[in-house]
């Protein structure tokens, strides 16, 4: 019990820490006033929304990631607490594994498990994208 609620913990500040750095890194044309300097004009091409991109090297920092891309989905209510739990016993499968023959195996087990949700629309396309991205490594 204790080591979920260290888990728990731990996840929420990861998340936080997410958040707080998207928050800080948005490009400052968004929160200019109409005619100053920074502003961009109309003809700039389009920002794309951002989304992780796998920059976690190691099993275990990918690990950590889509953990982090879980708690925003549901705390954002993309996806609800029953396919959360689904993938959150994928990841803890994985993250067993880490290190093991079982490592890709149990990735891709992961993998199949988001796409089973997503085309049973319990997970949005965009949440599955970035796991996919997230989880592209320990596939390979």
């Amino acid at each position: 019990m204790l080591g979920g609620l260290i888990g728990t913990v731990v996840v929420l500040v990861l998340a936080l820490t997410v958040v707080t750095t998207m928050l800080l890194s948005r490009p400052a044309d968004r929160t200019a006033q109409p005619g100053s300097p920074t502003q961009t004009s109309p003809s700039a091409s389009p920002s794309v929304a951002a989304s992780p991109v796998p920059s976690a090297t190691t099993p275990q920092a990918i690990v950590n990631q889509l953990d982090v891309v879980i708690a925003d989905a549901l705390a954002a209510g993309r996806i609800d607490s029953g396919a959360a739990d689904k993938l959150r016993d994928k990841l803890d499968d994985l993250r067993q594994n880490i290190g093991r023959s079982k490592e890709r195996r149990t990735a891709q087990d992961l993998q199949r498990r988001i796409n089973d949700l997503r085309d049973g629309g319990d997970l949005d396309d965009q949440t599955a994208d970035d796991l996919t991205a997230l989880l592209r490594p320990l596939l390979d």
